[in-house]
């Protein structure tokens, strides 16, 4: 994924260890997250929920997965 750190694109990517399925959800099956309970700030990274028949499933968004502090020091641990 692109983003931008101070206002630089930074290319950045995940390794993850294991992907177990890839779903296809139509987009009137995704809705907003509740606000969140007890007073906690909504996390930017969480784009929807997803519907399935037997589960409601978190989508993430990648962009906002990590804070301007840890993208910063990715970008400067690259140069």
């Amino acid at each position: 994924a692109e983003v931008l750190v101070s206002g630089s694109p930074v290319t950045i990517g995940l390794v993850v260890d294991e992907v177990c399925e890839v779903l296809n959800i139509a987009s009137e099956e995704i809705h907003f997250p509740p606000s969140w309970a007890g007073g906690m700030e909504e996390p930017d990274f969480i784009s929807g929920l997803g519907q399935l028949a037997d589960r409601d499933v978190m989508l993430l968004e990648i962009e906002n997965f990590f804070s301007e502090e840890e993208l910063k020091a990715v970008a400067v641990f690259d140069e």
